[in-house]
């Protein structure tokens, strides 16, 4: 008896060679992008937060030009939710620093009596949390 050549046919498919090989390329592309798109995701929140720091350094020196001080009552500090307790001259008046401030402010930042910014922190649960302040700058 004879048996039909049909049931011998090759089924058309992939070979596991095959499938191994499409798996170790996709496993050594994912090796070198995940770890580059990470790197660009925290430059991507270093830059967004350096900008937010020079908007408030220059509003900040905008009002304080606005309303012709070149000195602050102990400093203050900018804060979210257009906080702020920046007071300057005799009797203490309110500094208006969000009057120049477009957007939201995330970041806390304290300034010394010239008006210069000495200190920041991301408060918790933001989407800078981590990010350090050193030398006048996020990193």
């Amino acid at each position: 008896m004879k048996i039909p050549a049909t049931i011998f046919k090759r089924e058309n498919g992939f070979t596991l060679i095959e499938i191994l090989v499409v798996v170790a390329i996709l496993g050594a592309l994912a090796g070198v992008i995940i770890p580059n798109v990470i790197k660009f995701m925290h430059e991507g929140k270093v830059e967004s937060a350096n900008t937010e720091l020079a908007n408030v350094r220059l509003a900040v020196l905008s009002a304080m030009v606005d309303v012709e001080t070149n000195t602050l009552n102990d400093g203050g500090t900018v804060g979210p939710g257009h906080t702020s307790n920046v007071t300057y001259g005799s009797p203490s008046t309110d500094l208006p620093v969000y009057s120049f401030i477009m957007g939201e402010v995330i970041g806390i930042y304290t300034l010394n009596e010239k008006g210069l910014i000495v200190s920041a922190e991301m408060p918790e649960g933001s989407d800078w949390e981590g990010l350090t302040f050193v030398n006048g700058a996020w990193q």
